[in-house]
């Protein structure tokens, strides 16, 4: 007499069509992340709740803030930082991240991508220019200061004058080069960014 299978559910193709719809609800940036990008926040970006007071720049004290500033805005990223091969060397071309207002990335608040911009979902945007590096990790992006210059008169960034980007994972430029020109790599990465306000 043969025997009878048990009956298993079909589980496999349910999480293909949850990542699916999931991944659909992600705001895209003008360069769109590849699917499965986000959140993926790390140990080492998931520290907690906002600091008002700034980040712990023990190594990097190159990157205060200037005296008087204040912390507006605390957001934790993760996404990819782009690069293209130019037939000799991978150049930067950009990130591709959604931000977050809580190190768990329960609560998207805005989009981060080439200029380098930061875009709320107020609208409000800061571009950031003139980096001051520190290579906290070899494994890692730097840790960066840049000059904020806001692009609105209202919302979270219409006053922001200093951005940092800390506590970094991932994001280098692959080690090995790329097959053709214009071939692209996406490399993940995690930070914390920052942002103030003179008082």
């Amino acid at each position: 007499m043969p025997r009878s299978v048990p009956h298993r559910p079909m589980l496999a193709p349910l999480a293909l069509l949850l990542a699916a719809s999931t991944a659909a609800c992600v705001a895209e940036s003008p360069l769109t992340p590849e699917r499965g990008t986000a959140p993926a926040l790390s140990a080492a970006t998931a520290s907690g709740a906002p600091r008002r007071r700034g980040p712990d720049l023990a190594g990097c004290e190159q990157l205060q803030a200037p005296a008087g500033s204040k912390v507006v805005a605390h957001q934790w990223a993760a996404g990819v930082q782009v690069y293209r091969w130019s037939g000799t060397a991978w150049q930067f071309v950009g990130p591709v991240a959604t931000l977050y207002g809580d190190p768990a990335g329960r609560r998207q608040v805005g989009t981060h991508y080439a200029g380098p911009t930061w875009e709320g979902r107020d609208g409000s945007t800061v571009r950031g220019s003139a980096p001051v590096p520190c290579a906290k990790r070899a494994d890692a992006i730097p840790w960066l200061r840049l000059v904020g210059t806001p692009g609105a008169t209202r919302g979270l960034f219409r006053r922001v004058t200093v951005i940092q980007r800390v506590n970094t994972t991932g994001g280098l430029s692959p080690a090995t080069p790329g097959a053709v020109a214009g071939e692209e790599a996406r490399v993940r990465y995690t930070a914390e960014y920052y942002f103030y306000r003179v008082r």
